[in-house]
């Protein structure tokens, strides 16, 4: 299961809010690398640890006012971590790197979104 938390206080809130995410959440692993150059032309690639984790989330059919506010946290957050994530029941410090709102039709949206974690 993933989700995520939306506190109270922030976009008009009275109470904390958790948002659900579809199921099929997509996570992709890379590894870290530092690439060093020398002015003779010579270079190294250093393989760093752990991994570097990025998932792809989407919030598909729900009402305009969800996505609306699932929107309205991401351009808050602005590069900030995510409150309380879990991505597959682990806890994720995790930003969202961009995201993709769809117009279904008048009475459902659609929200895609990419999340790297720190």
């Amino acid at each position: 299961m993933a989700s995520f938390i939306i506190p109270s206080g922030i976009l008009g809130l009275s109470s904390p809010r958790t948002i659900y995410m579809d199921n099929g959440v997509t996570v992709s692993k890379t590894a870290v690398k530092t690439k060093m150059k020398f002015g003779d032309g010579y270079k190294q690639i250093v393989h760093r640890s752990p991994t570097k984790s990025q998932a792809t989330v989407t919030f598909n059919n729900r009402e305009p006012e969800e996505i609306n506010l699932i929107e309205s946290y991401f351009i808050y957050l602005s590069g900030s971590p995510i409150d309380d994530l879990t991505i597959l029941d682990e806890n994720w410090d995790g930003i969202v790197k961009s995201f993709n709102k769809s117009y279904n039709n008048g009475a459902l949206y659609g929200l895609s979104a990419t999340i790297e974690e720190q």
